[in-house]
């Protein structure tokens, strides 16, 4: 079976598992935020033939902690709501958003060695460096590691376990996401390097524009570019701005196998508790709260079942 990086994966382990998926249907796989475990028991109910995958964010991980999205984690952060998931759901495809792997190799060499024993499918490293910042924030304010340092990381993460796959997060589009053509050839170049000297299991491109062309074109030029390379990266792609213009399908088209959706069910949630609370403090009362919440009976009935 096909694993780009050349390792020799446990055939009973979650990044084995995840390739086995993909070779054997084309349709990609589309993982989904969450930060609970019930979120996910629900997902697995009513729609587990769609969602596959479950994203554990570092933004999931510290709006559920009540911090701001910055470099304040460390791998055993994740652990609990990975080991709840596990619990209530333990089929899905765990997919970790693993910031920039830390501030060394050996970082990230504890990070991978960590993941893999919670049994995580796969963990995507950004080349990133510096105060952490969201991708939303302005592009300057970003910094790209140094590529031999930052292939390291990579090369560590894969060396030090079998069982979870190894991703990298190209962030140069993000870091030059005002001039779209300097943003494709320079995450090109970046590939085409990490292709070499820290060759992983996936590649993700990053883009935070709602026009969908450009990752369209990154998948077009990738796969052009590495027509001749055996074993190729799969793409995985985190269309949250974009979405809107283009559909799962029509990226599956494109190319890409792993879908990611970035915090919908984070900010819905969010979004209902301020609604609810608004409700009493106006009604002195739950006389409106609950006409817009889920039935007790409801909520009893999903966590009554394992």
């Amino acid at each position: 079976m096909k694993i780009p990086s050349g390792r020799n994966l446990l055939k009973s382990s979650p990044g084995y598992l995840l390739l086995a998926r993909l070779e054997k249907n084309n349709k990609p796989v589309i993982a989904i935020d969450v930060a609970d475990a019930v979120t996910v028991k629900l997902i697995h109910l009513s729609h587990a033939d769609y969602f596959e995958g479950i994203w554990i964010s570092s933004l999931g991980i510290s709006l559920r902690m009540g911090f701001e999205d910055a470099y304040t984690l460390n791998p055993r952060d994740y652990s609990q709501l990975i080991t709840d998931i596990q619990l209530v759901s333990p089929g899905e495809f765990i997919v970790v958003d693993a910031d920039n792997g830390g501030q060394s190799y050996k970082n990230a060499q504890y990070a991978y060695h960590h993941y893999a024993t919670l049994g995580v499918s796969i963990a995507f490293m950004e080349n990133k460096t510096g105060v952490k910042l969201n991708s939303l924030a302005e592009s300057s304010a970003h910094t790209l590691e140094n590529r031999e340092s930052f292939a390291a990381k990579v090369a560590v993460a894969k060396d030090v376990q079998n069982k979870t796959l190894v991703g990298i997060r190209i962030e140069d589009g993000i870091v030059a996401d005002n001039d779209p053509e300097k943003a494709l050839s320079d995450a090109i170049a970046t590939t085409h390097f990490f292709m070499k000297h820290a060759k992983p299991d996936f590649f993700l491109f990053h883009w935070k524009k709602e026009t969908s062309n450009v990752p369209v074109e990154f998948a077009k030029r990738y796969f052009k570019t590495f027509k001749k390379e055996s074993d190729l990266p799969y793409l995985a792609c985190v269309p949250t701005t974009y979405s809107k213009n283009i559909t799962n399908t029509q990226l599956g088209v494109a190319g890409y196998k792993l879908i990611i959706l970035g915090n919908p069910v984070l900010r819905a949630q969010i979004k209902a508790a301020q609604d609810v609370v608004k409700s009493i403090v106006e009604t002195d009362s739950l006389k409106n709260a609950d006409q817009n919440v889920l039935p007790l009976k409801d909520l009893m009935e999903i966590n009554s079942i394992l």
